[in-house]
């Protein structure tokens, strides 16, 4: 006999610990809002219950601090010992399950009337087949994924949950499916993923235009393993539509109207049911004032007359503030607290973990017909609330804000904190830059922002569009140099970069050579170095090094550079006694407390060191305090030996496990050292990491490394 929505809710309530009773902060299942989306009904519908279970000693009710839900108190339900005890008849022994989910993944909300549906979602996937859900906003996609997800997982199947926003691009979806420290490169993506695992995808409607081209190709490479669910708001993207594609309707209007309050009249029910056409979250937001919509247009009209005409000034204002929010919210980012609680109490709000937005159906309603002078204005209003916070975040929705109320110096407010958000989400830094440019009718700084940024994110056609536009000087030419060396054209790049940097002022001269000559000592794979390259790395070297003038103030600080650059050639040579020949000058120069000396003295001792000395000098290492110096001495070790002992390969797996910023060049050489590195010591894993090792150097204009190990994934194919 199917359980009540009194035991329901009495089994939902027992899955609290004994503790959260004298709570000060509580979770917001523990609330009226949080009981009713988990259980999947109205408010309303829980009124009757929650008095008879109160009445019969089997629940309390009191005021506490919701979590995330603001600082007001607001009622929340506890059950009593015995009503943890009559719950205990309604829990069903857990399964035991090997599965697992992956990824973020939304809470689970008990669904009704789609058990058919469940069935068949769950029958595809194990068995292989990719399709793509579709439906209306609110109809339930997400929830029946989520489902048809907890039931793999009970079978024993391990699901990738990609959950996609406006930020969300290729590398944050790696992130999410292989942690911090995975691939980046869609092969070596794809590659990393288990042929058996289960993936699903939702929310690819949010995703940002200037991402979507590359995400979509990184979702049709995963289907091709099969085993793929793709959810998406009607109507499909083009380059989806050849998948097997799965409609969402709505629910019958028996089982609509089991939504709905157990006071309201069963004929009244079934009329609301079939008049919204069992829309879920339509249902979801009846109440007892709430008159019947016309058939016709009826989702849409039952928002608009029933919903948003209801709000008072306050909580339309909060909701149309949120609406506008690129991002969902934390509950301390709302300026109106009362407000924004008054919208959760109306089951308005879409909950993601601790972050909320408004629900999509009722965004949608809300954006139509919705004056642009009206939006604009509290684009306006929002970009200077969120200019008097702090951090990367702030900047970043600031920054959409400024975008979208159509300042006119928006190259000027954005370019001085695209680094402070890249820092904390770096795929919001191209997509700012973009839409920044598209507004300012293409300013050049903005212009040549977006040429550079696309060639760090390994985006060449984008890059290459956005250069033809660019006027010809020596900064965009050395853009026009990297991207002639990802073509493959090394001899052009070389002599296009030397006639930019012979164009530049000293300071710049000075900064682009170092960064020239350093890129050419790491565009290599360690093998016994031609004595003739490094010959000729030299020779420019010391060039450099008399070209200097001495009262510059950068001179001090790039002949320290070509010192170090001479280390790494000497070393490189197996020449020691000429690399501790410069160690000693700068020893005498700097003390042998600096920390420079410091590293290249223990990188000396890596580099001659015996089996026996391993133990000590990776406990050296791994003291390092700054994570990229680390990982380099780390990486210099584990070249050196052909046969590392077990210690050596104990502190590189550690080492790997390190987050390297791949902001610069130097980051995204080191990140290639170690995909490179873990091709050679996990051989599960040789031919993606390889290929992600290719993607960066590639971005870090390491053609011929790059060229080394693409000829080694082909000897491996």
């Amino acid at each position: 006999m199917p359980l009540t929505l009194a035991d329901r809710l009495l089994r939902l309530l027992s899955e609290q610990t004994e503790s959260l009773v004298s709570a000060w902060d509580v979770p917001r299942t523990a609330s009226l809002p949080g009981l009713s989306e988990r259980l999947g009904v109205v408010r309303s519908a829980l009124h009757p219950h929650l008095k008879s279970l109160q009445e019969a000693g089997l629940i309390i009710t009191r005021q506490a601090h919701v979590i995330d839900g603001g600082s007001r108190k607001r009622t929340v339900v506890h059950p009593t010992l015995e009503g943890r005890r009559r719950a205990i008849d309604f829990i069903e022994p857990e399964k035991e399950s090997h599965g697992e989910i992956v990824g973020f993944a939304p809470e689970r909300i008990d669904l009704v009337g789609r058990e058919p549906m469940i069935t068949d979602l769950f029958e595809r996937l194990v068995s292989g087949e990719t399709f793509v859900l579709t439906g209306l906003a609110g109809i339930g996609k997400t929830s029946l994924l989520r489902e048809t997800a907890h039931r793999a997982v009970l079978e024993g199947h391990k699901v990738l949950w990609i959950q996609l926003d406006i930020d969300s691009d290729v590398r944050s979806i790696a992130h999410d499916l292989l942690g911090l420290t995975g691939p980046e490169s869609q092969e070596a993506i794809v590659g990393m993923l288990d042929a058996e695992d289960l993936v699903i995808i939702d929310g690819i409607h949010e995703v940002h235009p200037r991402h979507e081209n590359a995400i979509i190709e990184l979702i049709l490479r995963i289907t091709e393993r099969g085993g793929t669910s793709i959810a998406c708001r009607a109507p499909v993207p083009d380059t989806l539509r050849d998948l097997s594609v799965v409609k969402i309707e709505g629910l019958t209007p028996e089982n609509a109207a089991k939504m709905l309050s157990d006071d309201m009249d069963p004929e009244e029910a079934l009329h609301f049911a079939e008049a919204l056409g069992g829309h879920p979250l339509a249902l979801a937001l009846l109440d007892s004032n709430s008159a019947l919509p016309i058939a016709t247009t009826a989702v849409h009209d039952f928002v608009q007359q029933n919903v948003l005409v209801s709000l008072d000034e306050r909580c339309h204002s909060v909701l149309d503030r949120v609406v506008l929010e690129p991002v969902l919210l934390r509950g301390n980012e709302v300026e109106d607290e009362e407000g924004f609680v008054d919208l959760d109490e109306r089951a308005l709000l879409r909950w993601r973990s601790n972050l909320f937005g408004i629900e999509t159906l009722i965004a949608t309603v809300r954006m139509t017909d919705w004056p642009t002078s009206e939006r604009v204005k509290i684009h306006s209003e929002l970009a200077g609330q969120w200019a008097e916070r702090s951090g990367g975040r702030a900047r970043r929705i600031e920054m959409h804000h400024r975008i979208k109320s159509g300042e006119d110096n928006i190259a000027d407010l954005l370019l001085p904190v695209l680094d402070e958000i890249s820092v904390v989400i770096p795929s919001a830094s191209i997509t700012l830059v973009e839409d920044a440019l598209e507004a300012s009718g293409g300013d050049e700084r903005l212009r040549f922002e977006a040429a550079r940024l696309s060639l760090e994110r390994a985006e060449y056609d984008e890059a290459a569009d956005h250069l033809s536009l660019l006027s010809e000087n020596p900064m965009s030419d050395i853009l026009r140099s990297r991207m002639l060396r990802v073509q493959g054209d090394s001899s052009a790049a070389d002599t296009l970069e030397s006639s930019a940097i012979g164009r530049m002022d000293e300071e710049s001269r000075i900064r682009f050579t170092l960064s020239s000559i350093v890129r050419r000592i790491d565009d290599w794979i360690p093998t016994p170095k031609c004595r003739e390259d490094a010959t000729s790395i030299l020779a420019v070297v010391d060039a450099f090094d008399s070209s200097l003038k001495p009262e510059h103030p950068l001179t001090a600080g790039a002949r320290i550079a070509n010192a170090l650059s001479r280390f790494r050639l000497y070393l490189d040579l197996d020449d020691v006694d000429a690399a501790q020949r410069v160690l000693d000058r700068l020893t005498v120069a700097s003390g042998t407390r600096d920390p420079i000396v410091r590293r290249m003295r223990l990188r000396i001792e890596a580099h001659q060191a015996q089996p026996d000395d391993v133990p000590m000098i990776v406990a050296r290492i791994e003291a390092e305090p700054d994570n990229i110096e680390r990982c380099r001495l780390m990486h210099s070790m584990l070249d050196r030996m052909a046969d590392p002992p077990p210690g050596l390969l104990a502190g590189f797996e550690r080492s790997s496990h390190l987050q390297i910023p791949d902001l610069t060049p130097l980051g995204r050489r080191l990140l290639a050292s170690r995909w490179r590195l873990i091709a050679r010591t996990d051989s599960s894993r040789r031919i993606p990491a390889l290929r992600e090792a290719v993607h960066h150097l590639q971005r870090a204009e390491c053609p011929l490394a790059a060229s080394e190990l693409i000829e080694r994934v082909h000897r491996l194919i």
